[in-house]
C-alpha cells in the first residue's frame, strides 16, 4: 500500500499557487470550497479527494501528477526517467537499433 504524504501535496498546491499569484480567497471561490479548507489542504491537516485535487490542477494549470508526485508527467525529467526504464529492458542490440534511431532525428533537426 502506498502512503500518501498530504503535507507535501499541501505545500505542492501552495508553491503553484503563489506561482501564479493567486490567494487562497480566489483559489477557493474558482473551485467551490472554503478559504480554510484550501489553507488545511495546504497544510496537510485535511485529505484531498480526487475530484478537488482535479479543480486545483485544472485552475492551477499543473498535472494532477505534479502534486501527488512532484513531477509533470510532460517533464524532461519524466521522460528521460520513462526512457531509461525501456532502455534497460531491452537487450544490447535494441539499445543499437535505439542509437541508430536517435541518430537519424538528430540529423534532420
Amino acid at each position: 500500500m502506498m502512503n500518501i504524504d498530504y503535507k507535501l501535496i499541501g505545500e505542492r498546491i501552495k508553491k503553484a499557487r503563489a506561482e501564479i499569484g493567486l490567494t487562497q480567497e480566489k483559489l477557493s471561490e474558482r473551485i467551490g470550497v472554503t478559504v480554510g479548507y484550501i489553507s488545511q489542504l495546504e497544510r496537510g491537516i485535511s485529505k484531498i479527494n480526487l475530484e478537488t485535487l482535479g479543480k486545483i490542477s485544472s485552475t492551477l494549470k499543473r498535472d494532477v501528477s505534479f502534486f501527488l508526485t512532484g513531477v509533470e508527467m510532460k517533464s524532461d525529467v519524466y521522460l528521460l526517467s520513462e526512457m531509461d526504464k525501456k532502455m534497460r529492458a531491452m537487450t544490447h542490440e535494441q539499445r543499437r537499433l535505439l542509437c541508430r534511431i536517435a541518430d537519424e532525428i538528430l540529423k534532420n533537426d
